[in-house]
C-alpha cells in the first residue's frame, strides 16, 4: 500500500512512568507527576521524536501527560488537552495494586472482568462512557485532522480502548493492547478510513545501548 499526503499519521504515545506505574497500582484519575525515572523516559523519546513533524498533538489534561508534553514538544508545536484522553476512572480501586483490589473489593472485580460495559468499581465509570468520548475523539480526528500528523498522549486504559477501537475490538479488563509508559506507537488511516498499525509499544529507545 503505497503512502499519501491524505494519510492520516497518529503517532500514539504513552506518558512516562509515576511512582504508582512502577508499584503498579491502578492510577486513572489521581493527578500526580512523572517520577524521576518517568522523566528520564520521556527525554530518551525526545531524542527519537525529534526528526518528526507534528501538526497537532492531543493529549490528556493530567499532569502526567502534561509533562511529558512539555519534555517532547517544542513551543512550536500545537498541543490541545482534549477531554477524550481522560484516563478510565477507576474509583476507589485507584492507588491500589490488582492483588489488593482481589483481596478488598473481589466482587466488583469479578463483576467487571465479566463486563466492564455494565459494571465499574465503586464511584469509578463503565467502558462505555470511556469509548463514548473516545469514539467522538477519533471522529474529530477525522474530520479535523485528515492528511495531518497528530501526536496522541494519554494513558494505558484509554489508549487501549482508543486501539480497540480503532481495530473494531471489544475492549476487555485485561487489555488487548498493552502499552509500555514511554512507549511508542503508530497508526495510519488511509483515505478509505483503513486502519494500518505499523509501530506497537516500541520503547527500543529507553535500552541502554540504543
Amino acid at each position: 500500500m503505497n503512502k499519501s499526503q491524505n494519510n492520516t499519521t497518529l503517532y500514539v504515545i504513552r506518558h512516562g512512568a509515576t511512582d504508582l506505574n512502577l508499584e503498579h497500582r491502578y492510577q486513572g484519575k489521581t493527578d500526580i507527576l512523572l517520577s524521576t525515572i518517568g522523566r528520564n523516559q520521556i527525554e530518551k523519546l525526545r531524542q527519537r521524536l525529534e526528526t518528526i513533524s507534528f501538526d497537532i498533538v492531543l493529549t490528556s489534561s493530567a499532569k502526567r501527560s502534561q509533562e511529558t508534553c512539555e519534555f517532547l514538544f517544542t513551543t512550536n508545536t500545537p498541543v490541545i488537552v482534549h477531554p477524550g484522553l481522560t484516563e478510565i476512572n477507576f474509583g476507589v480501586w485507584e492507588e491500589h495494586t490488582y492483588h489488593e483490589i482481589q483481596s478488598l473489593y473481589p466482587e466488583q472485580l469479578s463483576k467487571c472482568e465479566q463486563d466492564p460495559f455494565k459494571y465499574s468499581p465503586h464511584d469509578g465509570e463503565t467502558y462505555d462512557v470511556v469509548l463514548d468520548r473516545i469514539s467522538k475523539m477519533y471522529q474529530q480526528i477525522c474530520v479535523n485532522y485528515r492528511g495531518k500528523t497528530v501526536g496522541i498522549v494519554g494513558h494505558a486504559g484509554s489508549l487501549n480502548i482508543l486501539l480497540c477501537h480503532l481495530f473494531g475490538i471489544k475492549p476487555l479488563t485485561r487489555w488487548q493492547f498493552h502499552l509500555k509508559p514511554a512507549s511508542l506507537s503508530r497508526v495510519v488511516i488511509y483515505p478509505d478510513n483503513q486502519v494500518v498499525m505499523e509501530l506497537f509499544n516500541d520503547t527500543c529507545h529507553l535500552k541502554e545501548n540504543g
